[in-house]
């Protein structure tokens, strides 16, 4: 299974059940820093956009 944003958002977009490793995967990216949103909370959204 990929280790993913887009395979995690896509199992849940299609109300699929996230794996262990998928969970594992979301969490260490996210405290690591490597998730869109980990980054936008750290510069306080200066340089997200939603557009």
């Amino acid at each position: 299974m990929a280790m993913d944003a887009i395979s995690v958002i896509r199992t849940k977009r299609d109300r699929g059940e996230l794996s262990d490793e998928q969970i594992d995967w979301v969490i260490d990216a996210y405290t690591r820093g490597r998730s869109p949103t980990s980054r936008c909370r750290r510069s306080r959204w200066r340089s997200c956009s939603t557009a």
